[in-house]
């Protein structure tokens, strides 16, 4: 009895684990979306949406928008993207870097992935290594 409740939790734990980390799906072909930016103040409060633009999916599920004028990075540290389809559900958002004010066009040529996902380069050189 103890094997099997052992098994049954480890299987629960292998399920979550997978359902956390599975990628997302493409975004349905043909279909219009509304992408919109917010930014992230320093404190991590929102503002109110700064751009919107809407979108069609391509035939493999992928949006291209461009923004421009968008917040950057003195004022702003970073920027939430949403995604919503048709009846206003947020299907995909993410959390980029505020650029910097000489670079204001955002562009995505591919789906956006959860937040969890999506990785942010460093905005400083890494020093270089020292040998002796």
């Amino acid at each position: 009895m103890k094997r099997v409740i052992m098994l049954l939790i480890l299987g629960t734990v292998f399920a979550g684990f997978w359902a956390a980390t599975a990628f997302a799906a493409a975004l349905e072909p043909g279909a219009t979306y509304t992408v919109e930016v917010y930014p992230i103040t320093s404190s991590g409060s929102l503002g109110s949406r700064s751009s919107s633009d809407q979108a069609v999916a391509d035939a493999a599920g992928k949006l291209t928008f461009q923004f421009t004028n968008l917040p950057n990075f003195p004022t702003y540290n970073f920027l939430l993207i949403r995604i919503k389809d048709g009846t206003g559900t947020i299907v995909r958002q993410a959390i980029a870097p505020a650029p910097p004010e000489a670079r204001k066009p955002l562009s995505a040529s591919r789906p956006l992935r959860s937040a969890r996902r999506v990785r942010c380069s460093r905005p400083w050189p890494m020093p270089e290594a020292t040998t002796r």
